[in-house]
């Protein structure tokens, strides 16, 4: 039943927009590096994936907080390849 799934249609939206660019960005670092390498882009995948507990739970906002979560999650991972690409201009 649909009153099982998330607090509302928000909450359920939220969850699904988490899930599925947790999974997607999940999936596309498996494939393209075979899960060796590369670990800047995990948390493009990862913190999406951990925020979908409380999406799943809040009365209001989890589109608001699927967004934030999603930046964030792209923010850190061009930070971390932008730390790799001086780390390697050094050596």
């Amino acid at each position: 039943p649909s009153s099982s799934i998330g607090a509302n249609a928000d909450a359920r939206f939220g969850v699904g927009l988490l899930t599925f660019i947790g999974l997607s960005l999940l999936g596309q670092w498996l494939v393209m590096t075979g899960g060796k390498g590369e670990f800047e882009m995990v948390p493009a995948a990862l913190l999406p994936l951990l925020g979908i507990p409380i999406a799943w739970n809040l009365q209001e906002g989890a589109t608001v907080w699927a967004g934030f979560l999603i930046t964030l999650g792209f923010g850190t991972t061009i930070l971390l390849y932008l730390y790799s690409a001086f780390k390697a201009i050094e050596r």
